[in-house]
């Protein structure tokens, strides 16, 4: 009798671990980029290391999801202008919205052909 007690307690801990877990899921924060001029390529990564790598978001004015708890973005604009990178915490929040205006752009850079690193590194 008393093992099946402790069977049954283990499995009630089981099921409530289990609710707790799919309960939290991964809820994505939707991240808002406006740029002056708009039309400018949205790069952004999640920061952590499976977040290493920069994406291609579309141009501005761009809406995206992110389920990392912190993000990297910047711009590209046509002329190959980059933007600085903006840092965001995103942890908890339903919206982020960015704002890149060319006149505060870092400079020109070039890319290697074929590469996915629009930060020149």
């Amino acid at each position: 009798m008393k093992q099946v007690s402790t069977i049954i307690r283990a499995l009630v801990v089981c099921a409530f671990v289990a609710v707790g877990v799919l309960a939290s899921g991964c809820r994505s924060t939707m991240i808002s980029v406006t740029s002056n001029p708009p039309g400018a390529k949205v790069w952004s990564r999640g920061c952590g290391r499976i977040g290493y790598t920069w994406e291609d978001k579309g141009n501005t004015p761009v809406v995206f999801p992110s389920a990392f708890s912190s993000q990297n973005t910047m711009v590209l604009w046509p002329d190959g202008t980059r933007s600085e990178v903006q840092y965001s915490r995103i942890a908890g929040k339903e919206t982020v919205d960015l704002y890149f205006d060319k006149k505060n752009a870092v400079g020109k850079v070039a890319t290697a052909a074929g590469t996915n690193n629009p930060a020149g590194k």
